[in-house]
């Protein structure tokens, strides 16, 4: 922090930097309600004097300049009034030391040197700020006998001087709580110190508690001597020191109070100023009835209803029931408050604030470091002593399980980049280069997409020999691995088993054999095989408890090619299935899909159904093969707007064109994976027709 010395302030730009707008705007608005206060003082019936409780409170609250504003217009009022022009003077002086020494006070004084402005968040302030009123009470109440013994040439202690005491006292408790609290409610800013106020090389050679003992020096060396009653030049004598004593006392180095900053740190608790905590809460409610109880007692002396038992007059009976509320309310009310704060919410913000560090975005406060800030809590026998137990365990819990998390997002991160590669090997089971077959009579344009990474559905089309065209469809139980397996092996036997002069029934009879064999999991899969006769456009089929594909023949409505549906691959051996035959058309097409199509699902459970797939192949009869495709997915999209699909979803789309060429070079492409055969040998199946 930068401090400015005494010298640098002649400078006039330093000047500037010090005295500003807001800095007049504090003289000035002082002076305004010290006027207004005084000529309401004047017209009370009670000669209390509440005026001059200013001095204190506004001096605390608003610092120099507002104390300033208040001495001007006591000094005009003692100028008004014709008092001479020394106790004018010493006047002057008496209320801007009464109102600048409690500000200086409450910035410099403190066990954890609490640098923020007065706040009544904890009984520590509250008692602060008891201390601060007292003080400056005493300021008042020795300056003002020292001023009438300069005047009047002598000194004068007695029961008047402990009323004017109790009389500051009360009110500047009464003002000091009702102002502050009624500043932070509006939210307006206390005044608070921007330099130290001593030379630099001064201030580091004297150690700051001197100037609490010039203080209290000042204030009890006048009170004893009183007691001595002085005469003669030993009054002038006693009342310079005194005013060098309390002068020298405002040289003390003050730290500029962090008021602009949200949060400040006491003792490593992090504390939000402007969130009001529940001891503050309670430190209100107990401020508010406190100053009606004090209001109440006053009220009922000046009118009667408390009698004047000690015979001190109506004026002082009225200022003694006032004191007696506050003292017999406040007194308790402190106590309270003091256990509440000690044993339940400074417990309880350490709790909160050790929380708040140990779920902190950077997870640099581990859970034995929060074992350690609550170490002192953990071992008490009490509620709150359980709670910090309970929260120690459940953060090393909590510790624990973010690790395992840790551990396990890393694992999954791994999965994912194997799912990838296996995704990318199961994607390449299936053909995708639709090109191979131009030109052999048939056309063909599929999609696949897995609900999961890798899923169950398949399609295939590959040429059995130069005249036939086989296209395969299938659905596996389940989903993810597995399914991609199984998949993987149906796909191969059916492919392995389509040798030339062999029916779609007598093929899926081979592949039921090989599928059921060792099939510890139960796992099953419902599959359409077609096999187009390139020629004539004889197309044999057979359904193993597959969807019936949908057949749109050239200028007519689409319509499903029923068949007798058979059991499905894999789950008991010995089953016999039927193939059935249509001829088709140039130009007719026949579409296979899963049932993951015509069962996606949008966010309100409904199903695309198979009325809006045959639909929509009637809306795009005149298109590409392939645009037809991409135009069912759209559709399907559109239906399920982002909705999460729970089955793979795959089609396979076929036009007979009725042209047959030389499809001999076909039977050569690479996609007849070269693999298929030992997949067949492997399961052991009879491949020779008359084996069937």
């Amino acid at each position: 922090m930068q401090r400015v010395s005494a010298a640098k302030l002649l400078n006039g730009k330093r000047v500037k930097d010090f005295v500003g707008r807001r800095e007049i705007i504090l003289f000035i608005g002082a002076a305004i309600i010290t006027q207004i206060v005084s000529s309401i003082s004047y017209q009370l019936p009670v000669n209390i004097m509440p005026n001059l409780a200013l001095c204190p409170v506004i001096g605390l609250l608003f610092g120099p300049f507002a104390s300033l504003g208040v001495n001007l217009v006591s000094l005009i009022d003692n100028v008004y009034m014709g008092y001479s022009p020394l106790y004018c003077c010493l006047n002057l002086l008496t209320m801007f030391l009464t109102s600048y020494i409690p500000y200086r006070l409450w910035y410099s004084v403190g066990l954890d040197r609490d640098d923020r402005p007065p706040v009544l968040d904890s009984v520590r302030n509250i008692t602060k700020f008891v201390v601060m009123m007292m003080v400056s009470s005493l300021v008042y109440t020795v300056l003002y006998n020292i001023t009438y013994g300069l005047t009047d040439g002598q000194f004068i202690l007695n029961f008047e001087d402990v009323v004017r005491f109790i009389n500051v006292l009360s009110f500047s408790f009464l003002f000091g709580l009702a102002a502050i609290l009624l500043l932070r409610y509006l939210g307006i800013k206390f005044y608070s110190p921007k330099f130290g106020g001593t030379p630099d090389d001064f201030r580091r050679s004297v150690d700051p508690r001197f100037y609490d003992m010039i203080l209290v020096l000042g204030i009890l060396l006048p009170l004893l001597v009183l007691n001595l009653s002085p005469t003669g030049p030993a009054i002038p004598a006693i009342g310079v020191l005194t005013y060098a004593l309390l002068f020298a006392f405002l040289l003390k180095p003050v730290e500029s109070a962090s008021m602009d900053e949200l949060t400040v740190r006491i003792k490593g608790l992090e504390i939000n100023k402007f969130n009001r905590s529940l001891i503050e809460r309670m430190i209100v409610i107990f401020i508010i009835y406190g100053l009606l109880i004090c209001l109440a007692f006053g009220a009922a002396a000046s009118i009667g209803i408390l009698n004047d038992v000690f015979g001190w007059g109506y004026d002082i009976t009225v200022l003694f029931y006032m004191s007696m509320g506050l003292l017999v309310f406040f007194v308790p009310a402190m106590i309270f408050l003091w256990y509440l704060e000690k044993y339940v919410t400074d417990p309880v913000g350490e709790l909160s604030e050790a929380s708040r560090n140990f779920i902190s975005s950077d997870h640099e406060f581990s859970s034995e470091e929060f074992e350690y800030s609550c170490r002192d809590l953990v071992n008490q026998d009490s509620e709150i002593g359980e709670l910090a137990r309970s929260l120690t365990k459940m953060t090393g819990d909590i510790e624990e399980y973010v690790e395992d998390l840790r551990m396990l997002n890393s694992q999954q991160e791994m999965y994912r980049a194997e799912l990838n590669v296996a995704k990318n090997i199961q994607e390449s089971f299936v053909p995708t280069n639709f090109s191979i077959v131009d030109g052999s009579g048939a056309s063909i344009a599929a999609v696949m997409d897995a609900a999961k990474y890798v899923g169950g559905d398949f399609y295939d089309f590959f040429m059995i020999d130069t005249d036939h065209l086989a296209i395969s469809i299938g659905d596996v139980s389940g989903k993810g691995v597995p399914a991609a397996l199984f998949m993987a092996v149906t796909k191969s036997l059916i492919e392995g088993q389509s040798r030339p002069g062999f029916t779609p029934d007598e093929i899926f009879s081979k592949v039921n054999i090989g599928l059921c064999r060792n099939n510890e999991e139960f796992m099953f899969v419902t599959s359409w095989l077609g096999i187009l006769e390139l020629e004539t456009g004889r197309l044999t089929y057979c359904s193993a408890g597959h969807n019936p594909p949908v057949l749109i023949r050239l200028d007519q409505d689409p319509v499903l090619l029923t068949t007798k549906q058979c059991l499905v691959l894999g789950a008991r051996e010995g089953i016999t299935y039927t193939s059935d035959e249509i001829v088709m058309e140039p130009g007719d097409r026949i579409l296979l899909y899963t049932d993951g199509v015509t069962e996606a699902n949008d966010h309100f459970d409904s199903f695309y159904q198979t009325d809006r797939l045959m639909a929509k192949m009637k809306e795009c009869d005149s298109m590409p093969l392939d645009d037809q495709i991409r135009a069912i997915v759209d559709d399907i999209n559109e239906f399920t707007k982002g909705a999460t699909q729970f089955d793979d979803m795959t089609m396979l789309m076929m036009r007979y064109d009725g042209k047959k060429k030389s499809a001999e070079a076909l039977l050569d492409r690479e996609d007849v994976a070269p693999s298929v055969a030992p997949v067949a040998d492997a399961v052991d199946v009879p491949l020779d027709k008359e084996d069937s």
